[in-house]
């Protein structure tokens, strides 16, 4: 008889161990761990520059009209604001973060540049064909930035 109390006892200690171990581990998993962060990053300088050709493209190519220019400067002013929706959609997009690629050492997971360029209505700009016509048809420099 002995026996058996004893291993009811000893059953009793580890089904509560577990219980309680279980309840701990549940309760570090719903309210303290976090996934790891998912990194993408932007070429944020490369669509800029797409922006700023396609502007001056508009602006200052060969029969250009006022009209063209006006519409030039009105698409450089709400460029801003349209690029910052433009990532914060990106971000609620993918889920992750989003960092400028020039800020990143390594690799990171994704590249999301060219679905910023589309959404900035960028992503057929050839930055090489304008910057030739506007350089009088001289072969690509590269940038003094």
């Amino acid at each position: 008889m002995r026996w058996r109390e004893l291993c009811a006892g000893t059953f009793a200690s580890a089904a509560t161990a577990i219980t309680v171990c279980l309840v701990a581990l549940s309760a570090y998993h719903a309210l303290a761990y976090q996934p790891p962060v998912r990194i993408a990053t932007v070429d944020l300088e490369g669509v800029v520059e797409a922006l700023e050709l396609q502007f001056v493209d508009l602006a200052a190519r060969p029969g250009a009209t006022e009209a063209d220019r006006e519409k030039a400067r009105a698409l450089a002013e709400d460029a801003a604001l349209q690029m910052s929706r433009a990532v914060s959609e990106l971000v609620s997009d993918c889920g992750c973060l989003v960092l400028v690629k020039n800020a990143v050492v390594g690799q990171a997971g994704m590249d999301l540049t060219q679905r910023l360029k589309e959404r900035m209505n960028v992503a057929d700009v050839d930055v090489k064909a304008i910057r030739a016509r506007l350089s009088g048809g001289k072969p690509d420099e590269p940038s003094k930035r």
